[in-house]
């Protein structure tokens, strides 16, 4: 009896020191593999954006540009008819906006998986704009 209750505590301190190490795994790589790092900021209408980009191979000046010019009105706006599903074409990219987020993707309209896409994302008033940004934020 006495070594069922002495094997059983060595298996519950095995399986406690495994959970632990698994929680720290999980939480030194969560802000790493479940964020995006901004990688400039801009300015347009007063307001500060971070960039970050979210997927592909896509230069941070590049994708400072694009937003930069969306945000100040550039390219083509293809209203279908609703918000939710209507973009602005500028230099092959298709961009939409809703909150203080606009997303762009590199195609000809926005699609589930695309290869190339970046985000902006207002900066809140008078701080500064926040390095990660966690991927389900949006």
């Amino acid at each position: 009896m006495r070594m069922r209750a002495s094997l059983f505590v060595a298996v519950a301190a095995a399986v406690g020191m495994a959970a632990c190490v698994a929680v720290a795994n999980a939480t030194t790589t969560a802000a790493t593999s479940s964020s995006y790092r901004r990688c400039s900021v801009y300015k347009a209408a007063g307001l500060r954006s971070g960039v970050y980009v979210m997927r592909g191979r896509v230069s941070c000046s590049t994708a400072r540009a694009i937003l930069l010019g969306v945000a100040e009105g550039k390219g083509r706006y293809i209203n279908n008819g609703y918000a939710y599903n209507s973009y602005t074409r500028y230099h092959g990219w298709a961009c939409a906006g809703n909150m203080g987020i606009d997303i762009c993707q590199y195609g000809r309209r926005p699609v589930r998986q695309p290869k190339r896409e970046v985000a902006g994302s207002v900066c809140a008033y008078n701080s500064r704009c926040p390095r990660l940004m966690p991927r389900d934020g949006l």
